[in-house]
């Protein structure tokens, strides 16, 4: 029960009465002002503590209207209140709220101290114990009372790393996991941070990215039907020398100095060829540009017929063999032609070309031995035909 204000000014008035009794006169190596001063000793007079009154000459100690205006100082030697409620005594002439509590100033009540084990998510430090405000570190907000989380713009907290964790972008927002809106998805998100997804039916995780749902190895996505096709770049490594691109037919964008021939087919350009030892394509010698000496006679000889002996000193092997050897042009020649040099194919030396029925064949060279009987020249290999001199004749 609160003791009554003269009560405690009769006590007060005792208490100042014997303590002026005790200390007056007496100096500072006998005086320690009490337990709420410290003593000067040029003047032997006290000097109090906030909150404390010099009661006499000697002595510090309270008034009864010290305790902050929560109650009455009943005891000026200790300091001790009788306070108003809800306060309770502290000493040194002190009424505030239990330990646990604060005070709020705006009810006048003593309220529970919220920043009391208020850890603020661990991302930041109470800073209003009325209230439980917390003081974010960098990279937090406030979300609610004693609670720092990430920001709406980063809504997501990735742990790991030194700080353990950041705030990162939700990867699940608009997250179609490889779909599009013509489509739909192709499964769902089911991991914010990574944005990770549970594919559909006919859809497997790229290697790469979870996040994205492609179709299985061999197949591709048609846009028409909306599902996964076979591929025609299934298998398809184009020679190791680029990279399937059409999957309907299987077409290939080709390294440099490739070139696509033909769907999965990588290989030089006309008029070169693959050498192994320099990795690099090379002159064929074994090449002839048919296009190139068609398009020449047909567009600029209009009166000549395209036949092949106009091409035959370009033809490798001149028409009559197969070159065998890109390096050197050398040819494999038919019968009875022979290779001259490894680069042409001709009659052997006894004889000439000639040609029965339309095609091509070698004949024995009359001229051989033929001396027309010393009066004359043979002109025709073929026949042996003489160019005789006069008055001579065949």
């Amino acid at each position: 029960m609160k003791i009554s204000s003269i009560t405690v000014k009769v006590l007060f008035a005792s208490v100042s009465i014997l303590l002026i009794g005790k200390y007056n006169g007496a100096d500072c190596s006998e005086n320690d002002c009490g337990e709420y001063g410290t003593c000067n000793e040029s003047t032997n007079t006290c000097t109090c503590l906030d909150t404390f009154i010099q009661v006499s000459s000697n002595v510090c100690g309270c008034e009864p209207e010290s305790c902050g205006g929560r109650g009455e100082c009943i005891n000026p030697l200790t300091g001790v209140c009788d306070c108003d409620d809800p306060f309770v005594p502290w000493g040194n002439a002190i009424c505030d709220c239990l330990n646990d509590e604060v005070y709020d100033h705006e009810t006048e009540e003593c309220m529970d101290d919220l920043c009391m084990d208020n850890t603020c998510s661990g991302r930041g430090h109470c800073i209003d114990p009325v209230r439980g405000v917390c003081e974010c570190y960098d990279g937090y907000e406030p979300i609610e009372p004693g609670v720092c989380g990430c920001p709406i713009d980063r809504p997501i907290h990735a742990y790991g790393g030194f700080f353990g964790g950041e705030c990162v972008e939700d990867r699940c927002i608009e997250n179609l996991c490889g779909g599009s809106p013509k489509h739909g998805a192709r499964g769902d998100c089911v991991d914010p941070v990574d944005g990770e997804c549970i594919c559909d039916a006919g859809f497997e995780n790229d290697y790469y990215d979870p996040s994205i749902c492609t179709c299985p190895d061999g197949e591709v996505f048609d846009d028409d039907s909306g599902e996964c096709m076979e591929s025609a770049c299934a298998g398809n490594n184009c020679c190791g020398r680029g990279f399937c691109v059409d999957h309907e037919d299987g077409w290939c964008n080709c390294d440099e100095p490739f070139e696509a021939v033909a769907p999965g087919i990588c290989e030089c350009p006309r008029g070169l060829f693959y050498d192994y030892y320099s990795d690099q394509c090379i002159p064929d010698a074994c090449y002839f540009d048919y296009y190139y000496y068609y398009y020449y006679y047909y567009n600029y000889q209009p009166k000549f017929p395209i036949r092949r002996e106009l091409f035959q000193d370009f033809l490798p092997c001149s028409g009559r063999g197969e070159c065998v050897d890109s390096y050197t042009g050398r040819c494999e020649c038919n019968a009875p032609f022979v290779p001259d040099e490894g680069l042409e194919c001709i009659c052997p030396q006894d004889q000439v070309e000639h040609e029965i029925m339309g095609e091509e064949t070698c004949v024995d060279n009359l001229c051989i031995g033929n001396s027309c009987s010393g009066r004359g020249n043979c002109i025709d290999p073929i026949s042996g035909l003489c160019d005789c001199i006069a008055p001579f004749l065949q």
